[in-house]
């Protein structure tokens, strides 16, 4: 069966109508040699300490990478095929297991019984094979992640299997042609050893018991001369090939920066210096023209501030007067449009260091000043947190505007009462959101009773979210909803 292909060209055969299906055959010859191996335990789960030898214990485990069952954490999401005890415990055997596991990528044919989706109500979905689970451990090995699959890996491999994994990462620096990976070596270098990260993006930090400064993985690698790790990430952060200028990223060089602010920041101020001129000159000249160049441009200019910010912020910690001004100046041309998806860490410096004076002024013409698109709720890019759940509410010049903000008493949508102690909010504006509230001032009505509010309302609803107290009653009497945002206009008074 087969769907219509809209302005498909003339003898051009149209896709599938049911195109998931493409995958039945493997699924098939998959499940038929299963069946005629039979069952076996998973050794990672009742036996591998039996297992001494460890190429008898690498060998098993890969002969395991079939009973891989991952979950889909999310959706739209993916599946960590890390969680699984087989691919953890491959994880864990280290360089050695890297050979077999390449040949596993180039060779292997099986699937696992993990399955991928884009959303539960799609038809499709997605086997995983066990070659992706083999990739997946080669990357989390390695520390590196790689698009061109088993050729890019194993040419990886080959250059660094001598090389302990924290000389590869200074290597990676030293090598001239390794542009795409000085990102990568950086940021394995700078990572505190509580950090566990994988190649995907996964994360986990364990928490410390106390308050003394955390190792990063690369500290062997500080008796490194001629060049010094230093050395290397300031030339990798400054230079700019003299035959290939329009490959140097500003972007990438600022992460640079901050990484190298982390690793010495008395090696790094000179060089922030320096990219703070660049960036500004940048901005200067990209002010006003993303629009005309798409999105793309939009989301370049974004990741440069966001990484910008970044090193703005490790400059500012030295309490270097100069980088506060620094970040002054860049924050006041900032706005809160769609593209800054990462405001809470742009403005993050406001809060932490309120009770500077430059900080101060900065915040009060960002919020107080009426004219400033900060100085409004609701902001454009706060679409997944509202600004008033956050920490922001420390700043005394965010306060001031939370509280004239409860001024505002036009109609501004409805609320209704739904099961499950949900809000939902509909926005004369078309924006909407869901609040849980199993606590409402005075009681909450019957299921399905909706109410016109204010835009005071809506304010005081969010204030109420993040505190301890039964939440704002939108449904309440007006008199009582007024008393309501009274006491929390009295309370924004207070230092």
């Amino acid at each position: 069966m087969y769907s219509p292909a809209a302005g498909a060209r003339p003898h051009e055969k149209e896709p599938p109508y049911l195109d998931f299906l493409g995958q039945l055959p493997q699924i098939l010859a998959d499940l038929e040699r299963r069946h005629s191996e039979g069952e076996h335990d998973n050794v990672a789960v009742n036996g591998l300490p039996k297992i001494a030898n460890q190429n008898d214990r690498i060998a098993a485990l890969i002969r395991d990478l079939d009973l891989v069952e991952a979950r889909q954490w999310s959706q739209p999401g993916s599946v960590n095929l890390l969680d699984d005890p087989v691919v953890s415990a491959l994880t864990k055997e280290g360089d050695p297991a890297v050979e077999r596991l390449l040949d596993c990528l180039e060779n292997d044919q099986r699937l696992t019984r993990s399955v991928g989706f884009g959303r539960d109500f799609f038809r499709a979905r997605r086997v995983i094979r066990v070659a992706s689970a083999a990739e997946v451990a080669l990357e989390d090995i390695l520390h590196a992640h790689f698009e061109g699959g088993a050729p890019e890996i194993r040419a990886y491999w080959n250059l660094n299997k001598g090389l302990k994994l924290e000389d590869r990462w200074y290597e990676v620096l030293k090598d001239d042609s390794a542009g795409v990976r000085w990102l990568e070596a950086a940021a394995n270098i700078t990572q505190p050893v509580n950090v566990t990260a994988s190649a995907g993006g996964w994360t986990m930090t364990r928490p410390v018991p106390t308050n003394a400064p955390i190792p990063m993985r690369g500290e062997v690698l500080r008796n490194k001369a001629n060049p010094s790790v230093a050395e290397l990430l300031a030339k990798r952060a400054l230079e700019v090939p003299a035959n290939d200028a329009e490959h140097y990223e500003l972007s990438t060089a600022c992460q640079l920066g901050f990484d190298l602010m982390e690793w010495d920041a008395k090696a790094g101020l000179p060089v922030a210096r320096t990219l703070v001129k660049r960036v500004n000159r940048t901005l200067d000249y990209s002010t006003g023209s993303d629009a005309s160049r798409g999105s793309q441009a939009a989301f370049g200019r974004n990741e440069l501030e966001t990484r910008f910010a970044a090193l703005l912020l490790a400059c500012v910690k030295t309490g270097d007067p100069g980088f506060i001004q620094d970040y002054s100046t860049w924050v006041m041309t900032t706005t809160p449009n769609r593209d800054a998806f990462n405001w809470k860490d742009w403005l993050e410096p406001l809060r932490l260091y309120r009770t500077n004076e430059v900080m101060r002024s900065t915040a009060e013409a960002l919020f107080g000043d009426t004219n400033s698109p900060w100085s409004r709720l609701p902001w454009e890019c706060a679409w997944a947190e509202n600004p008033i759940q956050t920490d922001l509410v420390e700043i005394p010049a965010f306060r001031k505007m939370v509280g004239r903000e409860l001024e505002k008493t036009n109609h501004y949508g409805s609320i209704t009462w739904q099961a499950q102690d949900t809000l939902y909010f509909q926005g004369t504006n078309g924006g909407s959101q869901g609040y849980e509230a199993s606590r409402l001032e005075g009681g909450p009505p019957a299921v399905g009773t909706t109410a016109e509010i204010r835009y005071c309302d809506w304010i005081e609803l969010n204030w109420s979210q993040k505190r301890e107290s039964p939440s704002f009653n939108p449904f309440a009497p007006l008199q009582k909803r007024n008393a309501a945002i009274e006491r929390t206009k009295a309370s924004l008074r207070q230092p």
